[in-house]
């Protein structure tokens, strides 16, 4: 989270290893997506047990949750899905990277 200034409030409690990434659903036009990304969100998603439409206008991108406020006020064609959609994960490396954790 070398980002984590731009974060408006901060639980002091707040797990920083253990992170729930969010899920935004971002126009294709508005970025550059290289080789399988879609292929691997699609498995990160159904590993959490969610099941994200296939679409060919838009792509799904994981957000750390702490960010979803700083992304909404910057990007207004940008839509983070609800709440409960969202994938725990575990930090990793100075919590700058997360992983999803695995699901049996």
């Amino acid at each position: 989270m070398h980002r984590a200034r731009s974060i408006f409030s901060i639980d002091s409690d707040y797990d920083w290893y253990h992170p729930k990434l969010r899920i935004a659903r971002v126009l294709k036009k508005d970025l550059k997506v290289y080789g399988e990304f879609e292929h691997y969100i699609a498995q990160i998603a159904a590993a959490a047990g969610l099941a994200l439409p296939s679409t060919p206008d838009f792509v799904y991108v994981p957000v750390h949750e702490l960010q979803v406020t700083n992304i909404m006020s910057r990007f207004s064609d940008v839509e983070v899905l609800g709440e409960g959609i969202s994938i725990d994960a575990q930090a990793q490396s100075s919590i700058r990277c997360a992983v999803v954790k695995s699901v049996q």
